[in-house]
């Protein structure tokens, strides 16, 4: 989808089995897209699921809404939800690194502060250099 191949990246998508992460990346493709409505609406729908409901492969979900608001471009919603997540020690990690749409925090000064609680639930120093 970075490409800028939108078909190939929807026919892809549809492939996924998973209804949680192909719902997820859908409206990932339309945040980017501007589709803001669309996106608020998934979100909501997703924060009322039970989490008894969602797979153990979703339950973090504060963190892919986090994501969600950082490729929405709303650095408050993105750190609000990722804070939750970290409350909830329901946070990856490794995804603080790996997805691009959240490199939009770095340069944020809450950056360091969530670097920082987060090393201290799981006894790391993220920051150091």
């Amino acid at each position: 989808y970075n490409m800028g191949d939108e078909k190939s990246a929807y026919e892809i998508l549809e492939k996924e089995p998973e209804e949680y992460w192909r719902n997820y990346t859908r409206i990932i493709f339309y945040a980017k897209e501007g589709r803001v409505e669309e996106v608020e609406k998934f979100i909501n729908d997703l924060l009322e699921t039970p989490l008894d409901e969602l797979d153990e492969n979703s339950i973090d979900l504060n963190h892919d809404v986090g994501l969600i608001y950082c490729v929405l471009g709303d650095k408050n919603a993105a750190f609000e939800y990722l804070n939750k997540g970290l409350e909830e020690l329901l946070i990856r990690p490794d995804g603080l690194w790996i997805y691009p749409e959240i490199k939009t925090l770095y340069g944020d000064p809450r950056w360091p502060q969530l670097l920082d609680r987060l090393g201290k639930e799981l006894n790391f120093d993220f920051n150091a250099p």
